[in-house]
This record gives structure tokens, C-alpha cells and sequence, in this order.
């Protein structure tokens, strides 16, 4: 860009930055089906990182293995992006489709389900979240 004494621009350079791309997709997952979400994320792989928002709704019910590779797909693109949100709602299945219960045999699992038991106020929707997310990190935690 070039100003004369007066503060006048004389000469420009127009430079293209792109665009501005907003994606707030919700996934209903009600099988083992991923090809929706996969195609998604490929669909978005040419998008400039910086001028890109991604938020990432995830419902319905999966088994955990389907859950964890879903995970990992995630986790891989939102390194790309910096404003990349992922909203799990995500109900953990067993392989027969109904919601499976952990072992009473593990001391972990014992006191968390106690403790939720126990707890005065909390209402059923937080302590089947919580259920899940120890279902999910059990593994990790090993």
C-alpha cells in the first residue's frame, strides 16, 4: 500500500486471504456407522486451519471400540484446526446394543458407583455420564 503526504492511498495490492467457514454438524449415531462423520472430516481437509471454525456433535449409542476409533479420527483433525470443539453425547453400548454394566469386582468402579449412590443431589443424567466416562477410561488408566 502507498499514502501521498495527505494520507490518500495512491497504490494497493489486493491480497485473498480466503474465506471464513463456520460447520456445526450433529451426528446421530445409531449403528456401527462412522462413514457419515469420515466423510465429513475429509470434506473439510482443504480448508485453510485459520479462517475454519469445526464443532462436532456426537449422538446416539456405540460400542466403545467404535466410540474410542471415533476418538482417536477426532483427535487427529482437531490438531489441525485451533478452533475445533467436539460435543460428546455419546451413549457407551455393549456388543448386544443395551447399555453394559462394569464389574463390582473392581475397586475403582465399586467406590465410583458408591460414591454416586451416596451423593445427595445428583441427578441420574450425571451419574450414567459419569458410568460412561469411567467406562471409556478404564483402559487408559491401567
Amino acid at each position: 500500500m502507498e499514502v501521498d503526504s495527505k494520507g490518500k492511498v495512491v497504490d494497493h495490492e489486493r491480497l485473498n486471504v480466503g474465506q471464513l467457514r463456520f460447520h456445526n454438524v450433529v451426528f446421530n449415531f445409531d449403528e456401527d456407522s462412522t462413514e457419515v462423520l469420515e466423510a465429513f472430516l475429509s470434506s473439510i481437509e482443504d480448508h485453510i486451519e485459520e479462517t475454519t471454525s469445526v464443532r462436532v456433535t456426537l449422538k446416539g449409542g456405540l460400542i466403545i471400540d467404535k466410540i474410542k476409533e471415533l476418538n482417536e479420527m477426532l483427535e487427529d483433525v482437531s490438531q489441525s484446526y485451533r478452533l475445533f470443539e467436539v460435543v460428546d453425547q455419546l451413549v457407551v453400548l455393549d456388543d448386544d446394543d443395551e447399555p453394559s454394566d462394569l464389574s463390582d469386582t473392581d475397586p475403582v468402579v465399586r467406590a465410583v458407583k458408591e460414591a454416586l449412590e451416596s451423593g445427595h443431589g445428583i441427578n441420574d443424567d450425571l451419574k450414567h455420564r459419569a458410568i460412561e466416562l469411567l467406562r471409556l477410561n478404564m483402559g487408559r488408566w491401567a
